[in-house]
């Protein structure tokens, strides 16, 4: 059963679905409105954007410390 809105102006809906001749259930896949799929972006580009802005804040704005010893290595175990 799928949740209700937030508010209680929601309806209730139900998924059925039937065995088929090896056992397994048939399902269908619902795409929402708006659900389109983004780009394929390689792991490493992603973790030197990320790493970049995070040194960068980490320059910029007034952190304790040993919280910039927590979000370096952090990276450094993702670079391993």
């Amino acid at each position: 059963m799928a949740p209700e809105n937030i508010g209680g102006q929601g309806k209730n809906s139900q998924i059925k679905g039937t065995l088929n001749e090896r056992g397994s259930k048939d399902f269908i896949q619902v795409k929402k409105i708006g659900d389109t799929p983004g780009e394929s972006v390689n792991y490493e580009e992603v973790l030197k954007t990320y790493k970049e802005g995070a040194y960068e804040e980490l320059h910029t704005k007034e952190i304790p410390e040993s919280m910039k010893a927590i979000v370096k290595e952090y990276f450094t175990e993702l670079d391993q």
